[in-house]
């Protein structure tokens, strides 16, 4: 990766009326952001899936592709770094618990050029272990694999829903991944991330072949601590199992307050954010940036970045990105060798008054961020 000396920060795109963002950046350095959803919770039905897309390394922005209405985004878009494929992710509606199951099957787009056009694709997902196919709503951009037993394997995170925590509901839903070893035409589900009661997450690749699994706590059960920090897990099989359980304190899963107060985004005492985890471009060290919400209050707002070196073992560096109401965020780094080498993109969803009021997005380099 190519050091730029300069700090920079600039803001680039908002996007009003939508949720859900998910960025990736293709193999030819196009950076790709797809949204959808409605600012209501849970989001009406009816909203649309689009794309846009910068050439140039993010100084400016393409107009909107439609990739399917009516559609929710799904996450997890993955570039197949094998063939430069991208896959795109969506259900046609909410696959919320609140609404009538079964979930509505998962929509799977795919483009051969960059983000130009897309076109619908057939794919099988089976189920897991307990019978369950995960629902692919709502998680942070998907990966391919480099390392470890099965290199060029794609790999997205997912979720089973299996109850809410709405009101006090019991939640024992859980986290998973899904990966496809046949471009994409097939995805097999890992065994369940390591505990209940939670979903939303994100899938990096260190240097050595391990995946570190970030995941959003949804529910805490009876028994167990009540935490602000963000839950980890990793694999050393391509993804396939998740081991070593942890909670790491200094890295905020959403708004940290968890007190007796349940307002804002909290309910059985409080609980977490889908948060952007993406790996740096690095031949040295394992460097990671998380983003969540850097606030003890209630409500969802202050987004920061934070940055590791050592893999996500220890996070010394913070940088605020964003004050003001912002809540669900993806992060991406640029490609060496391409205009987008350098930079990190960061799209949320965020406004002045409240936070679902759009999508935006930030772009920034790595002399910004350890400017501190």
């Amino acid at each position: 990766m190519t050091t730029q000396h300069t700090p920079a920060f600039e803001a680039c795109l908002v996007d009003a009326g939508t949720r859900f963002p998910n960025l990736v950046v293709s193999t030819d350095g196009t950076v790709i952001l797809t949204h959808g959803g409605h600012p209501d919770v849970p989001p009406k039905p009816g909203q649309r899936m689009v794309s846009r897309r910068s050439i140039d390394g993010g100084a400016s922005w393409e107009g909107m592709v439609l990739l399917q209405e009516p559609a929710i985004q799904g996450g997890g878009m993955v570039v197949d770094d094998n063939t430069g494929t991208i896959f795109a992710f969506c259900h046609r509606e909410h696959v919320h618990p609140r609404r009538a199951k079964p979930p509505y099957p998962a929509q799977v787009y795919r483009s051969s050029d960059n983000a130009r056009n897309w076109q619908a694709v057939e794919a099988t997902f089976n189920p897991d272990v307990q019978g369950n196919v995960p629902a692919l709503h709502m998680a942070e951009h998907g990966i391919t694999l480099h390392h470890g037993p099965r290199p060029g394997r794609l790999i997205r995170a997912a979720r089973v829903w299996n109850g809410e925590n709405f009101k006090g509901e019991l939640h024992t839903g859980y986290n998973s991944a899904l990966f496809s070893d046949d471009g994409g035409r097939t995805w097999n589900p890992s065994t369940p991330f390591p505990d209940l009661g939670t979903g939303e997450g994100a899938i990096v690749e260190r240097r050595d072949g391990t995946l570190l699994y970030s995941s959003r706590k949804q529910y805490f059960h009876e028994g167990q601590a009540v935490t602000s920090g963000r839950w980890f897990a990793s694999s050393r099989d391509a993804g396939e199992c998740w081991e070593g359980l942890h909670c790491q304190e200094m890295l905020p899963d959403g708004p940290r307050y968890r007190g007796p107060e349940k307002r804002g985004c909290n309910y059985n005492g409080h609980y977490g954010i889908l948060a952007g985890l993406t790996r740096v471009p690095d031949d040295e060290r394992d460097i990671l940036l998380y983003t969540s919400q850097d606030t003890d209050s209630h409500e969802r707002k202050d987004l920061a970045v934070w940055a590791s070196f050592d893999g996500g073992r220890t996070w010394p560096v913070k940088r605020m990105v964003y004050n003001g109401p912002a809540a669900y965020s993806t992060i991406i780094a640029g490609r060496p060798g391409t205009v987008s080498e350098g930079w990190i993109y960061c799209a949320f969803e965020g406004g002045t008054h409240q936070m679902y009021e759009g999508v935006r997005l930030v772009r920034f380099n790595m002399a910004w961020l350890e400017s501190v």
